[in-house]
């Protein structure tokens, strides 16, 4: 755990999240700076500077896939956009963003750039009480 990292915090239990998912390796939440509703983040309990660095590689992209199946189901998500830039918060992690039916949004072209929506702390207790009933 790096003491200045914020998703290390997170995991700590330090800083209150939205959790949707957790096993022994990964944490999934919602971004509280959503750029959909729904927007998800899924962090590796120890810190890794990258995506790539992540020694349970596969399983991190399992637990993703887990949140994007709960998004399509639970949220009615046409489909799923998955980023992993990283450069705004130094900790591994990936962003799992439901893409709303055809006609009715429009796709994100990239997450750190994106516009962000507002949320309150009830929308995003919601939500995330929804997809943990779909997981």
């Amino acid at each position: 755990m790096k003491s200045n990292c914020i998703f290390c915090q997170v995991v700590a239990g330090k800083i209150p999240c939205y959790k949707i998912f957790e096993n022994e390796h990964f944490l999934g939440l919602l971004d509280i700076f959503p750029v959909i509703e729904g927007h998800a983040l899924i962090i590796p309990k120890k810190h890794y500077r990258w995506v790539h660095e992540v020694k349970e590689f596969g399983q991190f992209w399992q637990v993703a896939q887990k949140v994007a199946l709960a998004q399509i189901n639970g949220l009615k998500a046409s489909t799923v956009v998955f980023a992993t830039a990283g450069f705004q918060v130094p900790h591994a992690h990936i962003h799992v963003m439901p893409m709303p039916p055809i006609g009715q949004g429009e796709f994100l072209p990239g997450v750190e750039s994106a516009k962000r929506i507002k949320v309150t702390p009830q929308e995003l207790q919601k939500t995330a009480a929804s997809l943990r009933k779909t997981l």
